[in-house]
């Protein structure tokens, strides 16, 4: 069981989770508050012999798919935030001229990244 880690307001990243299947199968869970650099870790373990090479490629599958999909959407998301700011706010913008260039080159990045490093097919069996 992970905690000791403090609820945070929806859609502010303040925890990062890693992942990982060492060679012996154990699937290891690390947690790390940003904010408080407070750590907690898991391990699970399959006492009869640990995950099938078809388990652990499955989960490294969802995993990198998740991973892929949750950066589109927040970067669909902020790219909405800034075309909108001017409307939704009534003209009082929550960033500067600068910070939405900045924002804006910093999304050119991530989108082009996306663009460009598309998932090989075996992320889609």
């Amino acid at each position: 069981q992970l905690s000791g880690i403090p609820p945070v307001p929806r859609g502010v990243p303040q925890i990062e989770v890693s992942f990982d299947v060492d060679e012996n199968g154990i699937f290891l869970v690390r947690a790390e508050d940003i904010t408080s650099g407070s750590k907690e870790s898991i391990a699970i373990t399959d006492d009869k012999g640990g995950l099938s090479e078809e388990e652990i490629e499955r989960m490294v599958r969802d995993a990198v798919k998740d991973a892929r999909s949750s950066l589109e959407m927040k970067a669909y998301s902020l790219k909405m935030e800034i075309m909108d700011d001017d409307e939704v706010r009534g003209g009082k913008d929550r960033y500067s001229e600068d910070e939405k260039n900045i924002i804006e080159d910093f999304l050119k990045e991530v989108f082009d990244f996306l663009d460009e490093n598309p998932l090989p097919d075996k992320y889609f069996k």
